[in-house]
């Protein structure tokens, strides 16, 4: 088979590579394809760290099954998220998701019809199922119970099948949460703290912003500093998507299809769990049934065959809580490029997340370490 070439920019998309990608894992034999047309989405579905367009597809068959679209995904072209996503491995982890995690993954995610890479860090592109004809949920509305439900037990599907997984350590695509890359993402929150304080006063009250700084200035204490070593806040490490908000996720009825696997990383579960609820709820529904819809979670893993002990739930689910501050630090601290949609969504979200955290009083495990 002839070697196909990574694009830069969509504009290096043709026919003929299209027709390339397609064939290359054996999905399609005869049926070729003779005409394509792209449509940027800009600022849709992972739209800060990769760049994504909508390929129109003509193929010489008229066979229905034949997809008519995909949706091709480079890494952006704005500089400093480019660098940001590099640094952190980001592209070549989703380009190790889906040639290696996704086919034997329990949850639901596109179809991948084509993962290339180059062997050089942005070297990568993706030729992925478009499910866009699938209905969104706007953020600021939040989730309804059930749709919250059923995104609870995919993520306890998700991270108890690969709970303490060999596999996880072997590949070296694969992001870890270790000593090193915490203390990364501690020292930018630390320069991130001025400009996030300032970004959210009116938005945040002063014990907010307390939190905030307690969690900077103890940041290393929240993890061992030296990798093995034992600490009452560390559990076992599984699959993490690091990313689960509703901007990353279609719905087919009531059943979530999970895209933008960049962030996906060896990290522990809690930090998914509560980074979709406290995002992807309104504070009254966050309220009234976070509590039940973390039961909900803790029994799908006890079903995956994880067991854990009612102190270590709270304790794994502080400290992940916690560490749910660093998104919005690196994104309201000016650390990374943004748009109106993302700083709009970041602001509710924002104020959801410090709402979660005095619901569930997470500033209690300061007390543990």
């Amino acid at each position: 088979m002839t070697e196909i070439s990574i694009p830069k920019t969509a504009a290096d998309v043709d026919a003929a590579w299209v027709d390339a990608a397609m064939h290359s894992t054996g999905a399609f034999t005869s049926a070729r394809v003779i005409h394509v047309a792209g449509a940027d989405l800009e600022g849709v579905h992972g739209g800060l760290m990769g760049d994504l367009t909508r390929i129109e597809i003509t193929w010489d068959s008229d066979d229905p099954a034949l997809p008519r679209s995909a949706v091709l995904k480079l890494p952006t072209q704005l500089e400093d998220n480019r660098a940001f996503a590099v640094a952190f491995g980001q592209y070549a982890a989703e380009h190790g998701f889906y040639s290696e995690v996704a086919p034997q993954t329990r949850v639901r995610v596109p179809r991948c019809w084509y993962a290339g890479n180059d062997g050089t860090p942005e070297g990568i592109a993706l030729l992925l199922e478009d499910v866009g004809h699938l209905e969104t949920v706007d953020p600021i509305d939040g989730l309804s119970l059930a749709r919250a439900e059923a995104a609870i037990d995919e993520l306890a599907r998700l991270h108890s099948k690969w709970w303490g997984n060999e596999f996880l350590a072997e590949v070296d695509w694969l992001p870890t949460t270790n000593a090193e890359s915490l203390n990364g993402y501690g020292a930018m929150c630390e320069a991130s703290l001025p400009a996030f304080l300032e970004a959210t006063t009116g938005l945040l009250s002063p014990d907010d912003h307390n939190l905030c700084r307690r969690f900077v200035e103890n940041f290393k204490s929240l993890y061992p500093a030296n990798d093995g070593d034992p600490h009452p806040l560390q559990g076992t490490p599984t699959l993490l998507h690091r990313d689960f908000h509703l901007g990353n996720m279609f719905w087919d009825g009531d059943q979530p299809v999970i895209y933008d696997w960049g962030n996906v990383a060896e990290a522990y579960g809690f930090y998914d769990v509560v980074y979709f609820l406290a995002g992807a709820l309104t504070e009254e529904t966050a309220a009234a049934h976070s509590r039940e819809l973390l039961t909900r979670y803790r029994q799908g893993l006890v079903a995956g065959g994880v067991e854990m002990t009612d102190e270590e739930f709270v304790n794994w689910h502080h400290v992940n809580a916690l560490f749910c501050l660093i998104v919005p630090l690196l994104a309201m601290g000016d650390a990374l490029a943004s748009n109106d949609q993302t700083d709009a969504v970041m602001r509710a979200t924002v104020g959801r997340l410090f709402a979660y955290f005095r619901q569930h009083d997470v500033a209690a495990v300061f007390d543990v370490v």
